[in-house]
């Protein structure tokens, strides 16, 4: 279900595998299709298996780049006052 996988099974490294899927020419359809056809596969297994709870979600999310990103900015002054002069000494 990964590259790591693959390239394990392969006998070869992923930058090797990286780098073929960089270097091939254009008119390369045939190898074209089965890299495209392998990352798919990949992709399809890591998603389904998150999604039927069989994969923890949150790393596969990140793995995929399907986790949320949000930024919140606050610009607001917090105001401390001092709580032992409010409750006199005993």
């Amino acid at each position: 279900m990964t590259l790591s996988g693959l390239c394990f099974y392969l006998h070869c490294n992923e930058a090797y595998f990286r780098t073929f899927k960089a270097q091939l020419p254009e008119g390369e359809e045939d190898f074209n299709t089965v890299i495209k056809e392998i990352e798919t596969v990949i992709y399809n297994q890591k998603f389904q298996g998150a999604a039927a709870d069989l994969l923890n979600a949150n790393i596969i999310a990140r793995d995929l780049g399907l986790s949320d990103k949000s930024t919140v900015e606050q610009n607001q002054t917090i105001e401390y006052k001092n709580v032992s002069k409010q409750f006199p000494e005993e």
